[in-house]
């Protein structure tokens, strides 16, 4: 992107912000994590995750495209794809687009749970990379193998560690003392998620999304549940909101990799990253405002 003429910014920006669509879309480990610590149910929370990963898409499809006319950027071919083109690409990754029709359908009809459909997806990828594809040996798998180790053993550290703060928040009855406060400052519930999605972004620019689910969860779910919000809706609501937050100044993750790997001064990609910001905040809104757009999908093919 850069030898095309894009500057170091905008390139972060896009690769950076890019990453959040992963945030909802299944099959999320935030949501997963969110599902099984707020006792929501996960296969709820993917057929929700749908629509605000695809609001989220086209937004940032919609910024980066008013962005690259203003500034003269060259695509990197003139003409539109024929029918022949995509029909071409559409085979070449028929794979990788089949697999989350068959997580859903799965899901919704009781072939496997949501926990089962991870073993199912290590079954799928083994089969499509040996044997469909034939990219995958044994070297390949071992080599997934250890970063699947190094993955779960953290995961489990941070679950580990969040397990102890979590019985203490229990013993104290932290979230009843939170909600009782809260349902006598807040009028509305949309007073009070608005208040907590401040607070989320807040804790996601300085905490890993990972931790932020973890600690918050326990507490934030029982306090959503009484002032009458659907935990489904908050669920993509807390994703969004902390994943983004690791996107962002100060302590941002994703920014501090995309910076060092592109060499781009944190400065640079803050400014590339506004209008990126804004296009999530806004569809952030449209989600906390209108919970129907995230909830109609669920209850629709779930009841």
């Amino acid at each position: 992107m850069i030898k095309g003429g894009y500057s170091a910014g905008f390139t972060g920006a896009v690769l950076s912000i890019g990453g959040l669509i992963t945030a909802t879309i299944p099959p999320s480990i935030g949501l997963i994590l969110y599902g099984y610590l707020g006792e929501v149910s996960i296969g709820r929370l993917f057929i929700a995750g749908l629509v605000p990963g695809f609001l989220l898409m086209v937004a940032l499809m919609l910024t980066t495209y008013i962005m690259a006319k203003r500034r003269g950027y060259q695509p990197v071919r003139e003409r539109l794809p024929t029918g022949r083109e995509v029909l071409k690409a559409l085979r070449g990754s028929i794979w990788a687009i089949l697999f989350p029709v068959w997580l859903l359908v799965g899901i919704r009809y009781g072939l496997f749970t949501p926990s089962e459909a991870g073993a199912f997806a290590v079954a799928y990828a083994l089969l499509v990379g040996c044997v469909i594809h034939r990219e995958m040996g044994i070297k390949e798998i071992l080599n997934a193998m250890r970063a699947s180790v190094r993955d779960i053993g953290m995961i489990m550290l941070i679950i580990m560690f969040s397990g102890i703060i979590g019985y203490v928040v229990s013993f104290e009855r932290v979230p009843q003392t939170i909600a009782e406060l809260t349902l006598g400052v807040f009028s509305s519930h949309i007073t009070l998620l608005l208040a907590v999605s401040v607070i989320l972004v807040f804790l996601g620019m300085l905490l890993e999304a990972t931790v932020v689910v973890m600690l918050l969860t326990p507490i934030l779910v029982p306090v959503i549940k009484a002032a009458g919000v659907d935990p489904v809706h908050f669920g993509l609501l807390m994703m969004t909101l902390v994943t983004f937050g690791g996107m962002t100044p100060p302590v941002g993750i994703s920014m501090y990799t995309v910076c060092g790997i592109l060499r781009c001064s944190f400065y640079e990609y803050s400014r590339e990253l506004l209008p990126f910001a804004f296009a999530v905040f806004v569809v952030v809104l449209g989600i906390l405002f209108f919970p129907n757009v995230v909830l109609f999908l669920p209850n629709l093919l779930l009841g």
